[in-house]
């Protein structure tokens, strides 16, 4: 019955058909439903990780709006306005300058 509502492949079903006694059967679908425990807790490690990442992401933008709109510049800004203004001041070819 538990084979049934799982969502296995036609040769996975026939497997299970297959296995004449019901430990057989049981041990099959045991080996089923480990798998699809453990593709589940992946998806649920990932979508963890990638709400981390988006949540860093959110904090970074909103942290460098306020910074802004306060009018602090991080000094590495101004380093790098600097450094393009000299490279925009030579007369470097356009590869280089990349």
């Amino acid at each position: 019955m538990v084979a049934v509502n799982l969502n296995l492949k036609p040769d996975q079903q026939q497997a299970v058909r297959d296995a004449i006694k019901v430990e057989e059967r049981l041990r099959i679908v045991m080996g089923f439903l480990e798998r699809e425990r453990e593709i589940l807790e992946i998806g649920q490690k990932a979508q963890v990780e990638m709400s981390k990442t988006q949540r860093e992401y959110i904090l970074r933008q909103q942290l460098e709006a306020i910074r802004r709109e306060l009018g602090e510049t991080d000094d590495r800004d101004a380093e790098l306005a600097e450094l393009r203004r000299k490279i925009d001041e030579t007369n470097l070819p356009e590869e280089p300058r990349r």
